[in-house]
């Protein structure tokens, strides 16, 4: 499954210092902070780390049956923010704008259906 997105992180939620790229602060994006999601996840039930058989310095992440019931609500939830956000757009404009997250998430053409 290809997950692509940006996670804003506005709330300093995950607790990460700010780097030196925008980018970088504003999505969360750095080892350190992704490290404090995926704990994260797994604190809450929704994800399960399992030693990798194949290398003794990785960990293998799963999402848990509950995991899996999250995950499969967020088309919903995206859509109904995608409605939310984009709703001042003419068609035209929702389109292009897709187009251009498309193109910057580097998805091929045909896209994400959760975008």
């Amino acid at each position: 499954m290809r997950w692509a997105g940006l996670n804003v992180r506005a709330d300093n939620a995950c607790g990460h210092q700010p780097g030196n790229g925008k980018a970088q602060n504003e999505t969360c994006s750095d080892t350190a902070c992704q490290y404090r999601n995926v704990d994260a996840l797994i604190e809450a039930g929704l994800a399960k780390g399992e030693p990798d058989p194949t290398s003794r310095r990785s960990v293998l992440i799963y999402l848990t049956p509950n995991g899996k019931k999250k995950a499969s609500e967020l088309p919903k939830i995206i859509g109904a923010v995608n409605t939310r956000f984009l709703s001042p757009l003419s068609a035209e404009e929702k389109k292009d704008v897709i187009a251009l997250l498309h193109k910057v998430a580097d998805i091929p053409e045909g896209g994400d259906p959760n975008l």
